[in-house]
């Protein structure tokens, strides 16, 4: 093979060699980024069952004042 074509394969190696470094960095960032929002999706829900529990409770309060005071 000539020199030149042996150079050129060279440099088209090392580029995709570059490329493939940087997409790995890349998937492993939005890994790390989707294990996050993940957490944070799980963390939200808990929090909303909480309120969501909060505030059938308070209803339920409301709704006993309501009776205890002839209201409704």
């Amino acid at each position: 093979m000539n020199e030149k074509v042996v150079e050129q394969f060279e440099r088209q190696i090392d580029s995709l060699l570059r490329e493939f470094d940087r997409q790995k960095g890349d998937n492993s960032k939005l890994r790390n980024k989707q294990s996050n929002l993940l957490d944070e999706c799980d963390a939200l829900k808990e929090k909303l069952k909480l309120s969501i529990s909060t505030i059938k409770k308070t209803l339920k309060r409301l709704k006993a004042i309501e009776r205890e005071h002839g209201y409704k």
